[in-house]
């Protein structure tokens, strides 16, 4: 898997190719959630648009609702959208967002086919 980062004023884009794995997501949120800036942003939308396949677990979806649960609860309400056309990303990304709101996440979540209605929404 490769990515980018694009930082926005008041959020960030994040591009995914290629096959993404669990531990490739952990690394990607890792290098984000270090960044001084990721306390400050109100959304986050991850495209995975180019992406060939997502590979995780449900076990690892618990992991990473986990420990983004613990960044959620130190930072301001975000908005989170994925883009993706791939229904196994997406019904990957509904269980994780399920996990965080049933924890009370100050997040809210949304998935989208294009990257204009990901925007949109994200900027609200």
């Amino acid at each position: 898997m490769t990515h980018e980062i694009i930082w926005h004023q008041h959020g960030t884009y994040r591009r995914f190719f290629g096959t993404v794995t669990a531990k490739e997501l952990q690394a990607v949120d890792e290098a984000f959630y270090s960044d001084p800036r990721a306390l400050r942003i109100r959304y986050q939308i991850l495209d995975a648009s180019e992406a060939d396949a997502l590979e995780i677990t449900e076990r690892e979806i618990r992991d990473r609702a986990a420990y983004d649960l613990g960044f959620s609860r130190s930072t301001c309400e975000q908005r989170v959208a994925l883009i993706s056309r791939d229904p196994d990303t997406i019904a990957a990304f509904e269980f994780y967002a399920e996990l965080m709101r049933s924890k009370d996440s100050s997040w809210t979540f949304g998935t989208f086919h294009d990257a204009a209605s990901a925007l949109a929404w994200a900027k609200g």
